[in-house]
């Protein structure tokens, strides 16, 4: 900290320092004596103190956005940070108030509660919140009692309705989330960012007294019951059926009475309000992680694990309170359960990253949690499944159990005295962390000359990034006058970024380096300058620095904000165009598009996070570090430049307009400046500076469609698409298996959700060819995968944006279906895809199916349309809707396919359906069961369409399929499965007529037919 104040003494002339008297959550800036020169003195002094105000507030966002990157992305946001902020919030008496200068150790990078802080203070700002009418529900909903005994019903309820227990706990962790929402989250960013325009989709939400508890506690239930594939959903009628039994035990439940309908209408209506006031952030990443990392590391066996998980999702578990859920999380009622059960703890605690006390405090809370349920009414108690630790009667084990835990605690704490445990690192398996190590790879140039960073580099940062996945920092070298830049990314988003840094700055390519401890620590050595010149205020080099989720805002767009006419045009080049000029990016065909967003919206939804640099990012996020154009220290004199300080926190800010906002005394450096003005066009440009996005229709229209199609009359309402949040919550459950910011990286990772809009009164225009040139474009060969992707972005044609909610993904300007197009093999010449391209997409193709299959997830589908291409060339699988989640007892047994056949029916021709193009032989045949075999023979077809430029096995219905197929397998026989002829829609007319008019019988001979495939393709020898 002492050395960022420093920098702000010696910016602003104002002293900060850590106020002694209220802690280190508070700041106190001095900024000289007030009484000294009259009116004009006293001014000085405010406008030191206004600086050193928003030179930390700037530093705090500048650090919070170098964690956020460090963070995961996906949709989402701290529920622990803001539970964290409500608690201190309650405890104080009211909110905290001192603006951005109420942060806990300005910028050093070990503080795990200054952003709690930051939003506290942003909290102060936020303007008036709705109030809360004291009503008998809304005291019951503040009542930790009746939200208890709420959870134990929501158990029962799911034990009754024979769903996993993983719902009961989805259900009140949302229900928990709804009760403990502040009532201006949504405001928090606002502030904490200026504003910057309120979204139809992100309005200030109290708890709303409206709807009764068993309103708010259905509504959880019956969407965390629809989020599930494990088990096929409940409609809302058995959802109120069993919960009527609880309820009311004894009582019949009638679905057509007048009392239903109105149950109907209420539920609905909760759950509508439940997502719209958690701006959809509904989803969690469930508990498979924990068990993959305490099997994985082998600290418990698994069916240990198994057990002990099953009894922390049981209803006195999840009636512990949103401390033990929304704070600690899962990790940590697994760990106080599992030592209950007697198991030996001590391994768990490096496995999950658990810190003892807080094991011993959840301990506690579920030890409280039975001792107030053993007090609710008799009829509910029969109902739960009880475990004999929770059994009547059994207080006195329970607080045995609860010592036993805590003295495990003491006694790990005694054998690692001093350990300091960072409960909020990444846990994972060690397979896993094989996978998240591929986005780890770093490279370094290293003795750059600061002229050739500041000119040829710095101006096409941003685009540089964009186009090659890849990470980059800067630091100061060995050297006066000279930097070191360090990349970090895949191997493919090193190789192209390297490649274009070389081109526009013509340096030498750089130097690779191992990720062990040791090297890292002198790649880190030299990255931070040993030798560093007189009058810089960085810190010294530190390791360990780790920092908690500091992600307040889950990522809320609106349709109405998002352009996607044009693409990704005007997100790098904002130079007024010529329509002639102009660029349509057509990415993805119809099952993805490219878009852009406004700086300004993406900002005050919390996505601040993914807006590209415009200055060189440090290692540490240290404002003192930053490399920009031009420098803010001059290296000889050690002075701060302060209109390249307001330039950088312009270029933060996303334009003038918002730093005028935000940071006034700052942007005053820029007026009357000739540099530092720019015209009112400019401006214009600046303040509407847009981000490339991806968007994807969810849920996808037919899927949808099909969806309002099954609502009959005589059933009651779906409530929001199925489809739609099955296929967000299996994402969100994938993504955080993987210890990494990006989640796994053959995945599409869902950034934010953009809700449906009702403005659809543009109309559609005509597109002309050209646009600028890319970088990318100099030196790209015909076959470079990166050629491919410029040539998509030159394609004609704009879009008109389709109507409905959309994912917002990381731009993604290909699918394998459009590069499939541009290599179909032809009569007279042509090209394929050239070989290290096609092994790295296969490559990222089985890690995604090697990755369900683990995790017992079958696809069912898979189409080149469902695979998407980003700008490093890594293919990303979507579409998900359609995938089947194993049942327990189906994971480990085999399934005989004539088993699961659908009856042949005489009067419609099945021969003429349309099937799937990759789909496997017993599903042509009439097979109904999809497995992990299914899934390898789609991957299979697709392999051989991508080498051989067609498909392998060409035809549109049954018939003519699977004569190709036995062309290349042979035919049913003796020798050759047999059995295929007993499935009903095997056929005798699955032949092929030979040269003399004769049924040709074909021997299996796969080898055989791929060469003769292959050599006919490439038109050599194979």
């Amino acid at each position: 900290c002492n050395y960022f104040f420093d920098f702000v003494q010696k910016t602003s002339g104002a002293s900060v320092r850590i106020d002694s008297v209220t802690g280190s959550s508070h700041l106190r800036i001095d900024g000289g004596d007030a009484s000294r020169g009259g009116e004009a003195g006293s001014r000085r002094v405010g406008e030191r103190i206004d600086v050193a105000m928003e030179l930390i507030s700037l530093q705090i966002e500048l650090l919070r956005d170098h964690h956020i990157r460090k963070q995961r992305w996906g949709f989402g946001r701290d529920w622990a940070l803001l539970l964290e902020n409500d608690l201190r919030r309650n405890a104080n008496g009211g909110d905290h108030h001192g603006g951005p200068a109420a942060s806990s150790k300005g910028a050093g990078g070990e503080a795990t509660d200054q952003d709690a802080a930051a939003a506290a203070g942003a909290t102060a700002v936020a303007g008036k919140t709705a109030p809360v009418v004291a009503t008998p529900d809304s005291l019951r909903l503040s009542d930790p009692r009746a939200v208890g005994a709420a959870c134990l019903e929501v158990s029962d309820i799911v034990t009754g309705a024979g769903l996993s227990e993983k719902v009961a706990a989805h259900a009140c962790i949302i229900f928990y989330r709804y009760v403990h929402l502040p009532s201006n989250a949504n405001g928090v960013n606002n502030a904490a960012h200026g504003g910057g325009g309120s979204s139809s989709a992100s309005v200030s939400v109290s708890v709303n007294t409206s709807f009764k508890l068993r309103d708010i506690q259905l509504a959880s239930l019956f969407i965390a019951n629809k989020s599930q594939k494990v088990v096929k959903w409940k409609r809302l009628e058995a959802v109120l059926e069993h919960a009527y039994r609880v309820f009311y035990p004894g009582s019949r439940f009638d679905p057509s009475s007048e009392e239903a309908k109105n149950w109907e209408r209420r539920v609905v209506r909760a759950e509508r309000m439940v997502l719209s006031a958690l701006n959809y952030d509904v989803f969690w990443p469930g508990v498979d992680w924990v068990i993959n990392a305490v099997v994985g590391t082998k600290a418990m066996a698994e069916p240990l694990a198994e057990n002990a998980m099953s009894l922390a999702l049981s209803g006195h578990v999840l009636a512990a309170g949103p401390v033990l859920w929304l704070k600690y999380g899962p990790k940590y009622a697994f760990a106080a359960v599992a030592g209950f059960l007697s198991i030996d703890i001590e391994p768990l605690f490096p496995a999950l990253s658990l810190q003892p006390l807080s094991v011993s405090h959840a301990a506690e809370l579920i030890y409280a949690s039975c001792q107030s349920l053993s007090r609710v009414k008799k009829g509910l108690s029969l109902q739960t499944k009880h475990h004999e630790l929770f059994g009547e009667g059994r207080g006195a084990i329970m607080g045995t159990n609860v010592r036993r835990v805590q003295k495990d605690c003491a006694a790990y704490m005694s054998k690692h005295p001093g350990r300091a445990v960072d409960d909020s690192e990444f846990v994972s398996s060690p397979a896993y962390k094989e996978i998240s190590g591929r986005a780890k790879l770093r490279r370094v140039f290293r003795g750059i000359r600061g002229e050739a960073v500041e000119e040829k580099i710095l101006p096409v940062l941003g685009k540089i990034c964009f186009e090659s996945k890849c990470t980059i920092r800067f630091s100061d070298g060995m050297l006066e006058g000279t930097n070191d830049i360090s990349l970090e990314g895949s191997w493919k988003a090193l190789s192209i970024a390297e490649q274009l840094l070389c081109e526009v700055a013509s340096l030498t390519p750089s130097v690779s380096h191992d990720q062990s401890a040791a090297t890292n620590a002198m790649l880190y050595s030299a990255l931070a300058g040993m030798n560093s010149q007189r009058g810089d205020l960085r810190p010294p080099p530190r390791e360990g620095n780790k920092i908690k989720q500091v992600k307040i805002q889950p990522g809320l767009l609106d349709m109405k904000r998002i352009d996607g006419k044009h693409g990704w045009y005007g997100t790098f080049d904002h130079s007024p165009p010529s329509p002639s000029e102009r660029t349509a990016y057509d990415a993805g065909w119809k099952t993805c598009m490219a878009a852009n967003a406004p700086q300004e919206h993406l900002d005050s939804a919390g996505l601040r996070w993914w807006v590209p640099h415009r200055y060189g990012p440090s290692l540490s996020g240290s404002l003192c570090e930053i490399f920009c154009s031009p420098k803010l220290m001059d290296g000889r004199t050690g002075r701060v430049d302060m209109r390249a300080l307001a330039l950088l926190a312009r270029s933060f800010a996303g334009g003038r307009k918002r730093m005028r906002s935000l940071y006034p005394a700052l942007a005053s450096h820029l007026d009357g400046d000739p540099e530092g003005n720019i015209d009112g066009a400019e401006e214009e440009d600046d303040d509407r500076r847009s981000v490339s996005i991806s968007l994807q229709r969810w849920p996808p229209e037919k899927i949808e469609s099909k969806e309002r199609s099954t609502e009959g009359r005589n059933a009651m309402r779906m409530g929001y698409s199925v489809a739609a949040l099955q296929e967000m919550q299996l994402l969100h459950q994938l993504h955080f298996l993987i210890p990494s910011p990006q989640g796994h990286p053959n995945f599409i990772l869902p950034l934010a959700i953009a809700l449906d809009s009702d403005s659809n009164e543009d109309e559609k225009e005509s597109a002309a060819a050209g646009g600028a040139t890319s970088i990318t474009s100099k030196s790209a060969a015909a076959n470079d995968i990166l050629a491919m992707i410029e040539r998509n972005q030159r394609a004609a044609g704009k879009r008109q944006l389709a109507s409905g909610s959309h994912l917002v993904l990381e731009p993604t300007p290909l699918n394998l279906q459009k590069v499939m197009s541009r290599y179909q093999r032809k009569n007279q010449g042509g090209t394929v895809i050239p070989p290290a391209v096609l092994a790295s997409w296969c490559h990222d193709i089985l890690s995604a199916i090697s990755f369900c299959h683990s995790n017992h997830i079958v696809l069912r589908s898979l189409l080149p349309d469902q695979i998407h291409l980003d700008h490093s060339g890594t293919a990303k699988l979507s579409g998900l809707s359609k995938v089947m989640v194993l049942h327990g007892k189906d994971r480990i047994r085999d399934f005989d396919p004539l088993k699961f056949v659908r009856p042949k029916k005489e009067r419609r021709d099945h021969s003429a359906e349309d099937v799937e193009p990759f789909a496997a032989p017993e599903l042509l045949l009439g097979g109904t069961r999809y497995t992990k075999e299914t899934d390898m023979w789609a991957f299979g077809a697709l392999l051989a369409n991508l080498l051989l430029g067609k498909q392998l096995f060409p035809g549109k219905d049954r018939v003519s399929k699977m004569t190709q197929v036995f062309k290349i397998v042979g035919v049913p026989g003796e020798d050759n499965y047999d059995r295929a002829k007993k499935f009903p829609f095997y056929s005798s007319n699955m032949y092929v007529i030979g040269e003399e008019g004769k049924k040709k019988k074909y021997n299996r001979g796969v080898e055989k037919a791929l060469r003769h495939l292959l050599k006919a393709a490439f038109g050599g020898s194979v």
